[in-house]
């Protein structure tokens, strides 16, 4: 059918058709994604697609015949925009003709989107304004890859530049080339003043690199082998630098290179940071000292050859260990705390120490560590460097030993003796400590001399000094002064009688025979004793009387000693016929026990008795023990005197049980008694002797015994323990005192000290420590005994403290053996 001409359609034929094409054209605009508006001459909406109605908001608006200002109002959130669309509407208006422009226009969930606005202004043929079409489409992603692209140009361009990168591009066949910005700074040539070339590029090489440069080129080109150089490049200012270059061929359809793309790097810092580092790893690989190297943790990841030499361990013995494999446990943990203490807070330590090879020896170095960290200030690794100082201190030491010792002897030479000396002085003076000078002279020494030979003559002297040097405690000095005198400085004993034991057996050590060449020697000495501060407060001063005393040794015809001071002399003389006739009652049986009671408080009768020994003098005096056992004590004849007062003792205990008295005897042993290797032993044959019953026996010794071997002392108390016999602290509370003993020692009972108890009831401060220490036994469950009770007062006071035991002169003093049983009998 063939469709007839518009005029030959009706009115309402017309007006339907264009009614069509108007919701056709409708239906268009709407499909259309761009927002398409069109307003009449004076800016009021006409018509509108719903793209632009979905923008705006507007979709349930009768938009038409509004202006912008009067939609704002139904679209509030897009206020702004209306507002400036009016604006803009102006101007294209004014401009007459098509405008374009870009808007961002913000979303109501936070996002902004761009349009590109086209604006088209139609005019009346009179030049007035009759509508305005508004086309605009949404390129928010184009813009967004737009700006992301010119991100990434940006990078590109500075991360070529922070690594000083560029690429560049060589047309073979024109012999152009094409240089990226990096390229130019590298070379540096600024981009508009020159044109790169391959000529160009000939040009740049430096003279001595350009056969090698060439041969690359062309081995590329013609034998199609990667282009990779690392070459000199001089800049226009004379400056060299280096590059690394890398290229890659291009080839036409018939395998024919056309071009070369490529990247150049300026290397300059790495090349120069390399060629330090191959010197120092050739300083690493041949340096004297030992060089180690440690991650954060202080974990080994590098050592030197030097330190294989030094140490002895080889690198995969070292490596991922710690430095600590090195200690020489001759450090207290101290040293390495405040080592490590420096590092942290100096970032560097330097000293002197000792460590160990892997052979197990102690060497000494000097050592250097310093603390490297990175950029942020980060420990990254720890690097020492260390000198071993063996050859060093070995060289110190034999120089020290020439200039302070005496090359025949070994021993300390008279410089050494009185720089020792004076430093004894300062600390004798300062402490308010002991001190003594002993010079010794051999009696008729050049007799011996010229009889033997001058080699024999030192060979024994050599013999004396080794012999006396095993006379002396660690903390003594001996020298020799010169020729056939020594010298000795004595310190930090308890009393003279230490000095005087210790000369007597210097000289009788000296008198024992020494063989040589089969020949036996007897030589003795003459020995002078100076003593601080009384015989000088001066090295000089107490050296010189001690020689002075050593001449009058001498001059009295030697084999003897003297004492600078007379009441000295006067003391040692009195010990030496103190220790003969100690030891003729040992032999002879000069001493007796006497003994005190011990009252039991509850009941009021004999609980015990002390052993105490008196020595009787043969015009029939008695000694008190004080009198003589200090001096015992020291010369050691305490064994012995100890020995027969338990066989006495234990006699006695047997004597009264056969008689129907089975009483306690106590006995005290002193500190020397305690330390005898033989002690139980003796003690156990003795009762094994007297057939006596060990419970029947007490005895009493004191803390300080303890505390000089605590271990050996806690065995043998358990020993004695277990023998059945009764043990008591003596003296308590004169030393330490300690209830960690009474707590962990399995003890009877304690005794409280006379001293205590003598002043009562004058003493306030005793009544408490009295009180303190029978409340501290009774919670232990030990029992008390209180000696030195002389008077009736103290008798009350120690009764109302629940004291168990006293003794004292109240009662009774010690009396002989038959004294004692009349007590046992009839009570006192």
């Amino acid at each position: 059918m063939i469709p007839k001409d518009f005029d030959d359609f009706t009115e309402s034929d017309k007006i339907k058709n264009l009614l069509e094409k108007a919701e056709r054209l409708q239906l268009l605009l709407d499909t259309v994604p761009d927002i398409i508006c069109f307003k009449d001459g004076e800016g009021r909406w006409l018509e509108a697609n719903k793209a632009d109605l979905k923008m705006f908001q507007l979709e349930d608006v009768d938009y038409y015949g509004k202006k912008d200002s009067e939609l704002a109002e139904y679209s509030l959130f897009h206020r702004d925009a209306f507002l400036a669309c009016e604006d803009s509407d102006e101007i294209a208006w004014n401009a007459g003709h098509i405008s374009r422009g870009e808007e961002k226009i913000l979303q109501p969930d936070g996002t902004t989107k761009i349009f590109d606005i086209i604006k088209i202004p139609v005019f009346n043929p009179d030049g007035t304004r009759k509508g305005l079409f508004v086309f605009g489409r949404d390129i928010t992603t184009q813009k967004n890859l737009e700006e992301e692209l010119q991100i990434n140009l940006n990078l590109h361009k500075k991360a070529q530049s922070m690594a000083k990168i560029g690429h560049w591009f060589w047309n073979i066949e024109t012999g152009g080339l094409k240089w990226s910005d990096e390229v130019y700074n590298i070379f540096g040539y600024k981009k508009d003043k020159i044109q790169p070339s391959y000529p160009f590029f000939l040009r740049s090489i430096h003279p001595d690199d350009s056969e090698m440069v060439i041969n690359a080129v062309n081995n590329a080109v013609e034998k199609g082998i990667k282009y990779s150089v690392e070459r000199r490049i001089t800049q226009p200012d004379g400056n060299i630098r280096y590059v690394h270059e890398e290229g890659d061929l291009e080839y036409d359809i018939n395998g024919k290179p056309v071009s070369m793309m490529g990247t150049v790097q300026d290397i300059t810092l790495f090349s120069l940071a390399q060629k330090q580092l191959n010197l120092v790893i050739e300083l690493f690989n041949n340096s004297i000292e030992g060089v180690i190297i440690t991650d954060e943790n202080s974990k080994i990841i590098m050592a030197n050859p030097a330190v294989t030499r030094i140490t002895g361990y080889e690198p995969h013995e070292i490596i991922g260990n710690n430095p600590s494999l090195l200690k020489s446990d001759r450090h207290e943990p101290a040293f390495y705390k405040k080592m490590w203490e420096e590092l942290k807070n100096k970032g560097k330590w330097t000293g002197e120490i000792w460590n160990r090879r892997k052979n197990g020896e102690i060497y000494p170095e000097i050592l250097n560590i310093i603390t490297l960290k990175d950029v942020n200030g980060r420990v990254t690794n720890y690097a020492s460097v260390f000198h071993d100082l063996t050859e060093l201190k070995t060289q110190e030491e034999k120089l020290r030993v020439r200039e302070n010792y005496d090359p025949l002897t070994g021993l300390p030479n008279s410089a050494l003796f009185f720089d020792r000396l004076d430093v004894e002085i300062k600390k004798a003076g300062s402490d308010n400590t002991t001190l003594s000078v002993l010079n010794l002279d051999v009696d008729d020494f050049k007799r011996i001399n010229n009889s033997l030979s001058h080699t024999k003559g030192d060979y024994l002297l050599t013999k004396i000094a080794t012999r006396l040097v095993g006379l002396l405690d660690n903390h003594h000095t001996i020298a020799r002064i010169g020729g056939d005198n020594f010298s000795f400085i004595i310190s930090g004993y308890k009393d003279i009688f230490y000095v005087i034991d210790l000369v007597q057996h210097i000289l009788s050590e000296l008198s024992r025979p020494f063989v040589i060449d089969n020949l036996e020697l007897v030589v003795t000495g003459s020995i002078g004793v100076g003593c601080f501060p009384n015989d000088g407060r001066d090295a000089s001063t107490l050296f010189k009387n001690a020689e002075i005393s050593m001449y009058e040794a001498k001059k009295s015809g030697g084999n003897r000693y003297n004492f600078y001071t007379q009441g000295l002399d006067e003391l040692a003389r009195d010990s030496l016929f103190l220790e003969a006739n100690l030891r003729k009652a040992i032999n002879e049986g000069s001493f007796i026990l006497h003994y005190q009671p011990r009252i039991n408080l509850n009941i009021k009768k004999i609980a015990g008795a002390e052993a105490l020994i008196r020595w009787v003098q043969p015009d029939g005096s008695i000694i008190p023990p004080l009198k003589f056992i200090p001096f015992a004590e020291k010369s050691g004849l305490i064994i012995p005197i100890g020995e027969w007062v338990l066989r006495e003792s234990c006699r006695q205990i047997k004597k009264w049980s056969e008689a129907g008295h089975d009483v306690k005897l106590s006995l005290n042993l002193s500190p020397r008694q305690f330390r005898d290797e033989n002690l139980y032993k003796t003690i156990l044959e003795i009762i094994k002797e007297t057939s006596v019953n060990p419970k029947l026996l007490e005895i009493e010794i004191t803390e300080s015994a303890i505390i000089e071997n605590e271990e050996k002392a806690i065995n043998l108390i358990n020993s004695l323990k277990e023998m059945g016999i009764r043990l008591s602290i003596d003296d308590f509370g004169t030393g330490y005192s300690s209830f960690y003993y009474l707590n962990k020692l399995p003890i009877d009972s304690i005794k409280i000290d006379r001293s205590f108890i003598k002043d009562y009831p004058s003493d306030n401060k005793s009544i408490g420590i009295v009180s303190a220490m029978i409340a501290m036994a009774k919670s232990l469950g030990l029992k008390v005994v209180a000696e030195g009770v002389e008077i009736k007062e103290q008798l009350e006071f120690l009764q109302e403290l629940q004291c168990d035991e006293i003794q004292g002169y109240y009662f009774s003093p010690p009396v002989p053996a038959h004294k004692m049983e009349y007590f046992l009998k009839k009570g006192i």
